[in-house]
C-alpha cells in the first residue's frame, strides 16, 4: 500500500476485514470443523480366508440334508453380503468345507470353549488353514459362540446366514449389542438369535465405522442443534453421505464403577425409506470364567435405540426431550428419494414446530379425501415443509383445510352438471326427434273428384250417396 493515501488504506483494511468475516457465512450451518469421527480405527479390509469344519458328536449325528454344499452356499451368501456392506472393501476367500468328522464329545456336555478348541486342533492337521478364520459346525442344536482370540466360531448345523454373520462379526472385531432398548434388528450384532434363527444380516452404520468401512469422508459429523438441511443416502450406497453423527454432551455414568464416556454421539442412518436414530454411550466388559478355568471377556456395546422415522402415519419428527440425551436436538424427515432421505437437524423447539406443521398437513389431507380438485395451498404446505420452513407449511395447511369445504361444494356442483347435462341433452334430443316425426307425418290425399258432406263436412267421393262419417244419405 506504499504511496496510497491514508483514506485509501483505511478503506482497503475495512474491505479485507469484511471479506475474511464473510467466510464464516459460507461454511455449512452447524457443521463443526473440530468434531471428528473416530480416527484410530484400522480398516478391516481386503480378503480374509475362511473355512468350515463339520463335526458329529459321539451321540448326535447330523441331518442328511446338512451337506457340505449347504455350507458352501452360506459362505457364498456371507461373502456377497460382506462385500456389499463394506463398499467393496472386504471379501472372503477360500470357503473350503471339510466333510463331517466324528468327535468324541457328547452333545450338551462339552463347553463351547472345548468345542472351539477341538475345531482349532483339528485344523492343524489340514493344509493351508494356519491363517484362516474357522467356522466349526456341530450336529444338532448347539448355541452359537465366537472366540476372536482363536479366530474360531462354533455354530449348530441348523442356523442361518445371519447367525454366521453375527459370529463372524465377533471374529473381525465387533462386540455384542444386547443391552435393553438396544438397536436390535437394525444391527445383526444386536440380535441374539437364541430362540430362532436370525433373519437380517445387516450391520449398522456404527458397526461399519468400527470396521473402517465408513470413514469421516462418508459422513456428516456435527454438533448439537445445527439446524442443517441434509440429504442422507441409503446406507448401502457406494457414495454420498451415508450417516450423520451428532456430537452431544455425555451424561454422567449410570453406576459408580463406569468411566465417563469420552465421545457421545447420536447416529442417524437411512434404511430405504426409514430413518434409524440411535445413540452410542460406551462399552461394557464382562469377565466370565468358563468350565476349564479360561477367562473369556465379553464386550457389550451400548447402542440405544431412539426412534425410526418413516412416511407411514406421518411419524417423521424426533425430539430429544423425551430421551436420556442431554442435548437440544431434533430430527425431521422431510422427504424420501429412491436411494435416500432428506432430513433437517433442528432444535427441540423447531422439531415441535415441524410436528405441528405435520399435524396441520395431516388434517388438511384428511379434509381433502374424496375431493378430486387440487389444492395449491396443500401443495405449497408440502413444499414449505420439505424446504424446512415449518411456520409457512403450517399456515398453508390451515388455509388448505379452510378451502376444502368450498372446493367440495364446487366439485359437487360440477359433478351435478356433469351428470345432469347428458340426461337433459338426451331428453331434449328425444323430444326434438318426436316433434320432427309428427311434423313429417303425411296427410291423406283427397280423393279425385270428391265432394263434401253437408252435415259433417267430411270429404266423400263425388258419386257417393252415403256419408260414412255421419251416416247421412245424400241427395
Amino acid at each position: 500500500m506504499h504511496g496510497w493515501s491514508s483514506r485509501m488504506r483505511r478503506i482497503a483494511l475495512v474491505f479485507l476485514f469484511l471479506c475474511s468475516f464473510s467466510f464464516l457465512f459460507l461454511l455449512p450451518a452447524g457443521v463443526s470443523e473440530t468434531v471428528k469421527a473416530p480416527s484410530n480405527v484400522e480398516c478391516v479390509c481386503g480378503p480374509r480366508h475362511v473355512s468350515v469344519l463339520l463335526f458329529d458328536f459321539g451321540d448326535v449325528k447330523h441331518d442328511p440334508s446338512s451337506t457340505p454344499e449347504k455350507y458352501r452356499q452360506i459362505i457364498s451368501e456371507m461373502n456377497a453380503s460382506l462385500y456389499r456392506q463394506s463398499y467393496n472393501k472386504f471379501w472372503l476367500v477360500g470357503g473350503e468345507v471339510y466333510n463331517w468328522h466324528n468327535s468324541e464329545y457328547v452333545a450338551g456336555v462339552a463347553a463351547n470353549f472345548i468345542l472351539a478348541k477341538n475345531v482349532l486342533e483339528y485344523s492343524y492337521g489340514l493344509t493351508g488353514l494356519s491363517d484362516s478364520y474357522l467356522l466349526g459346525v456341530y450336529a444338532g442344536d448347539v448355541s452359537p459362540f465366537a472366540f476372536p482370540s482363536m479366530r474360531v466360531a462354533v455354530v449348530g448345523e441348523n442356523w442361518g446366514v445371519a447367525t454366521y454373520m453375527h459370529e463372524f462379526g465377533h471374529l473381525i472385531g465387533l462386540p455384542d449389542i444386547y443391552n435393553p432398548g438396544s438397536i436390535g434388528e437394525w444391527d445383526v450384532m444386536g440380535l441374539a438369535g437364541k430362540e430362532k434363527p436370525l433373519e437380517k444380516d445387516e450391520f449398522s452404520a456404527w458397526s461399519r465405522i468400527q470396521l473402517g468401512w465408513l470413514t469421516s469422508d462418508d459422513m456428516v459429523i456435527t454438533k448439537t442443534s445445527p439446524r442443517t438441511l441434509l440429504e442422507v443416502e441409503s446406507i448401502d450406497q457406494l457414495s454420498g453421505t451415508r450417516a450423520v453423527m451428532v456430537s452431544v454432551p455425555a451424561p454422567p455414568p449410570e453406576s459408580w464403577w463406569e468411566a465417563q464416556t469420552a465421545q457421545y454421539y447420536v447416529v442417524i442412518e437411512a434404511r430405504s425409506t426409514t430413518l434409524v436414530i440411535y445413540y452410542f454411550t460406551g462399552y461394557e466388559a464382562v469377565d466370565v470364567l468358563d468350565y476349564m478355568g479360561y477367562m473369556q471377556i465379553y464386550n457389550f456395546t451400548r447402542l440405544n435405540m431412539i426412534q425410526t422415522l418413516s412416511e407411514e402415519g406421518l411419524r417423521r419428527v424426533f425430539s430429544s426431550e423425551s430421551t436420556p440425551i442431554n442435548a437440544d436436538i431434533g430430527v425431521v424427515l422431510l422427504y424420501t428419494r429412491p436411494h435416500g432421505l432428506g432430513i433437517k437437524l433442528t432444535s427441540n423447539a423447531d422439531a415441535k414446530n415441524a410436528e405441528e406443521a405435520l399435524n396441520a398437513i395431516g388434517l388438511a389431507s384428511n379434509a381433502f379425501r374424496g375431493i378430486l380438485l387440487k389444492s395449491n395451498e396443500l401443495n405449497e404446505a408440502w413444499e414449505s415443509f420439505q424446504s424446512g420452513d415449518f411456520d409457512a407449511a403450517k399456515s398453508s395447511a390451515e388455509k388448505a383445510r379452510a378451502e376444502a369445504p368450498i372446493l367440495f361444494t364446487l366439485q359437487a356442483a360440477i359433478l351435478v352438471l356433469v351428470v345432469a347435462c347428458p340426461i337433459v341433452g338426451i331428453l331434449l334430443y328425444n323430444r326434438r326427434k318426436q316433434s320432427v316425426k309428427t311434423t313429417m307425418k303425411p296427410t291423406p290425399a283427397k280423393a279425385v273428384g270428391s265432394k263434401f258432406c253437408r252435415e259433417c263436412g267430411a270429404s266423400i267421393p263425388r258419386d257417393s250417396t252415403f256419408c260414412e262419417e255421419c251416416g247421412k244419405k245424400l241427395a
